[in-house]
């Protein structure tokens, strides 16, 4: 998602990866749908929730985009990931740690605000997970 282009990233892999190898990416999903409310409501905070990533990876063409770079395709889930915030300071490094370019400081601390004012709480976030094999 913030490697561009993809395919001079993916040949990139497929060039140090052995015959056989298994390349592995996870990108978070700004999907509202099917995502937990308290996470919707902080990528909102940060002015997020449409975001697009500098490369798109939804759509089809996907797996050629693989196979052009050397690598076939062989997974593609999303599944709901749960992280544990237990505290102030562990709610902000959650906050930081999301992909928010343009976020300003107001909107970083409101949504860091809005997490602690959950703490604590397992926060619920969707996670794409691509698998290829060289």
């Amino acid at each position: 998602m913030l490697m561009h282009p993809l395919e001079a990233a993916l040949a990139e892999a497929a060039r140090l990866l052995r015959p056989g190898g298994t390349f592995v990416a996870t990108v978070p999903s700004r999907e509202e749908a099917g995502s937990a409310p308290l996470f919707v409501d902080l990528l909102r905070a940060l002015g997020q929730i449409r975001l697009t990533y500098p490369e798109p990876l939804d759509g089809d063409g996907l797996a050629e985009r693989f196979r052009a770079s050397g690598l076939t395709l062989a997974g593609d889930e999303t599944a709901v990931f749960v992280r544990a915030v237990t505290g102030g300071d562990d709610a902000e490094r959650v906050v930081r740690s999301f992909y928010s370019p343009g976020a300003g400081p107001a909107q970083v601390a409101a949504a860091v605000e809005k997490l602690r004012q959950a703490v604590p709480v397992d926060l619920a976030y969707r996670i794409r997970r691509l698998v290829a094999q060289r």
